[in-house]
């Protein structure tokens, strides 16, 4: 029988476009056994089986690509989830235990690097955010776990752990891909571990405390608590049975470096008050300021400004800026300030 591949641009029929992550220009000749991996779980998310001809012909070539040999390891990440949604047992536990080599254990978590790994920015105080791919390829093994007849929750909690480090405050990942992968596994694994018990957490921070209770009715309701001082000691306790979701979250600003500028430039409209609603004449304050110490070498040239007002009045005014023509320093403190005003060209 002959194998045949979906292609990403295949004739006149085309699947699904498989987006073009960081993963997928990766695995190279790998991209055709990735995609049919790939519409294949599609297949299966949306229910059907192996009745469905295209499905059973694409599990097929990807058991046939297996057993020719599979290097990359987002490839094996993504045949493990199809295989599992298949049914596959002796497929799945192969390529788990494939992956399971090149896993990264440290801390209790489970994770999944890139192949090819940049070098990430140093953070002293924060764990750094893992790449899109790296995220994406470890949120498909977590699928491939939780898909299983029979899963294996506490490896599955060892992954969950390390993706719960890498959700941003908003509840997403860092790209829209991996944000809607690992959402739907994490939601399969949520589903695994949920029970009808309620979870009591307790907040404690200096000189007071907040309790949150969690439970069947409102497990779908983000509860929070803002932080009285950062940086802080807070402590968190949960009394119960069940799986709950804690996220603490430190906002701040940096600002940015100033640019040197040599001048300053301001305007200001003022209007005068009257009973005429439609207004035809404003006070325009023109203010320029010459900062530090910038040598002019030749007289400013007068500069046009064009300026629309309310009702779609067109005002053109010339603003003249006499600066001395000799070559002499401007001081910071000097400015020029000009009021003009400004007639709608009739």
């Amino acid at each position: 029988m002959k194998r045949v591949f979906l292609r990403p641009s295949q004739g006149k029929i085309q699947g699904p476009s498989l987006p073009r992550s960081q993963s997928t220009r990766e695995v190279g000749d790998e991209e055709d056994i990735l995609l049919t991996a790939y519409v294949a779980g599609m297949f299966f998310e949306a229910g059907l089986n192996f009745t469905f001809p295209p499905l059973r012909s694409a599990l097929f070539c990807l058991e046939a690509a297996l057993y020719s040999g599979i290097t990359n390891g987002y490839t094996h990440a993504i045949l493990a989830y199809a295989f599992a949604l298949a049914g596959k047992q002796e497929q799945v536990e192969s390529l788990l235990q494939t992956l399971d080599q090149s896993a990264t254990k440290i801390n209790n978590v489970i994770y999944w690097e890139r192949e090819r790994k940049p070098k990430t920015e140093e953070f002293p105080s924060f764990i750094p955010r893992a790449p899109s791919a790296q995220t994406e390829k470890t949120c498909y093994v977590l699928f491939a776990v939780v898909s299983q007849k029979t899963p294996d929750l506490t490896y599955a909690s060892q992954i969950v752990q390390w993706l719960a480090q890498q959700m941003n405050s908003h509840g997403g990942f860092s790209s829209t891909q991996d944000t809607a992968v690992c959402l739907l596994a994490i939601t399969r694994y949520m589903k695994l571990t949920f029970s009808k018990n309620k979870n009591t957490v307790t907040f404690r921070s200096e000189g007071s405390s907040d309790i949150f209770e969690v439970n069947s009715d409102n497990r779908l309701l983000v509860q929070g608590s803002e932080l009285t001082k950062a940086p802080g000691q807070y402590t968190v306790d949960v009394e119960g049975r069940g799986c709950t979701f804690i996220q603490a979250t430190l906002r701040y600003n940096v600002l940015l470096p100033e640019k040197a500028s040599g001048f300053s430039l301001s305007l200001e409209i003022v209007k005068n008050y009257s009973s005429d609603n439609f207004q035809t004449i404003f006070d325009l304050t023109v203010t320029l300021k010459a900062l530090g110490s910038v040598r002019s070498p030749m007289p400013l040239p007068t500069a046009p400004a064009q300026i629309t007002f309310p009702r779609n009045l067109l005002v053109w005014l010339i603003v003249q800026i006499p600066f001395n023509q000799m070559d002499m320093p401007i001081c910071p403190s000097k400015s020029q300030i000009a009021s003009l005003t400004g007639h709608p060209d009739q």
